[in-house]
């Protein structure tokens, strides 16, 4: 995509030369000393239309891993989304978890939180078993309180837990157990671990704001400068 842009650029470039000078009286030193000087002169504003190219580029490729099933909170057509990559046994994704509230709080209205599931068998054999159950809970509605409520009481994963928090949050038990059983819901946790891959996730909590990537349970000042820099970004300045 980048080579693409700057292809285009030095066409553009080649094209406005061309109105002017025959190309076969230009020798390939002219032709590289006059792209050379073009660059130099222009190379703030090629250098910018690299950058909203390469934007471009990793937001589109965000957008394909948001799935119709995928559970999300915010105006879907909030200047930021920001896409959480999570495994409910990971003692880091809790650790954030304040850190989104108070993202959520301060960006209310202008960004977009989406949750994809990540677990890590290996290291946390329960975890997949609380992403089904989880996204059982969004077949009703009710994912984004189940999952506040489940990293609240990592420390007690298991069946025994998802259930008594399906009760606590109203769930119909019946739909629910059939919806965490279902090859539909499985299907789903496994595609958002073929989404992972494909956008590079190596651990988790591993996020993405509108295609920038963040890895880890860092500080809240961290988001702040990426969600800053793209609502500078989404407004021209």
């Amino acid at each position: 995509m980048l080579k693409k842009a700057l292809l285009m650029a030095i066409i553009s470039f080649g094209m406005i030369v061309g109105t002017n000078v025959n190309s076969t009286e230009l020798t390939k030193k002219d032709v590289e000393k006059i792209v050379q000087q073009y660059i130099a002169k222009n190379g703030k504003e090629i250098q910018k239309s690299l950058e909203r190219a390469e934007q471009k580029e990793s937001f589109n490729v965000m957008m394909e891993v948001i799935r119709p099933y995928t559970p999300s909170k915010g105006p879907k057509n909030a200047p930021v989304t920001l896409v959480e990559f999570s495994d409910f046994e990971c003692p880091f994704c809790r650790r954030v978890q304040p850190t989104l509230d108070k993202i959520m709080e301060r960006y209310n209205g202008r960004i977009r939180h989406v949750f994809k599931h990540s677990p890590l068998e290996q290291l946390h054999p329960r975890a997949i078993g609380a992403s089904y159950a989880s996204q059982a809970a969004q077949e009703q509605g009710k994912f984004w309180e189940f999952r506040r409520k489940i990293f609240e009481r990592q420390e007690f994963s298991g069946e025994k837990l998802w259930n008594d928090v399906a009760q606590e949050i109203g769930l119909d038990m019946d739909k629910y157990e059939k919806a965490r059983k279902s090859v539909k819901v499985k299907k789903e946790v496994a595609q958002d671990l073929k989404d992972a891959a494909k956008v590079g996730v190596r651990g988790t909590p591993f996020f993405l704001i509108n295609g920038i990537a963040i890895s880890g349970a860092l500080p809240f000042d961290k988001f702040v400068e990426v969600i800053e820099s793209q609502l500078s970004f989404s407004s021209g300045k």
